[in-house]
């Protein structure tokens, strides 16, 4: 069965009397409908709902992962991490095309990230953060310190004159 089946059987079960058809429109579509997942052997939910997958480069337990079950509740779809070997693949199944929505999503927000992590890495913070010598270097004083500190010094030299 193909995807040019598939469609063409939910394309026939949304013409509905709601979705602005005649009566007669809509049994017929519905008639032909049936015709159709009997032939092919499908059932209304093999017909509406379809399942998209995407290969992962984490394990279950990185920072994004949360994220995922957010996009899938986003668009109305179910979240699965299939094993594949060492690596994994997240699948999203229910109605579409929220599947493929889901994929989009995913692809689109995993840039994102990956290019605001790469961003993020140039700046100053992380680069003093990842030095040897900024590893062992004691705490730096807070702002509020070093404001108490500047006026101390100040007040020591204006009593010293």
């Amino acid at each position: 069965m193909t995807d040019a089946v598939r469609r063409k059987i939910a394309a026939l079960l949304k013409m509905t009397s709601r979705a602005g058809c005649t009566e007669a429109e809509a049994m017929a579509a519905a008639e032909k409908a049936a015709a159709l997942m009997a032939e092919y052997g499908l059932t209304k939910e093999e017909v509406l709902f379809g399942k998209e997958s995407v290969r992962v480069q984490s394990r279950g337990n990185g920072a994004r992962d949360p994220l995922w079950s957010r996009l899938a509740d986003c668009t109305n779809t179910a979240v699965v991490r299939d094993w594949i070997g060492k690596s994994s693949a997240l699948t999203f199944v229910g109605v579409s095309p929220g599947p493929e929505v889901a994929v989009y999503l995913y692809t689109v927000l995993n840039r994102a990230i990956d290019a605001e992590v790469a961003r993020f890495k140039k700046t100053r913070v992380y680069t003093n953060r990842r030095t040897a010598s900024s590893k062992s270097a004691p705490e730096r004083e807070s702002a509020c310190e070093s404001r108490a500190n500047c006026h101390r010094r100040a007040n020591r030299a204006r009593t010293a004159r």
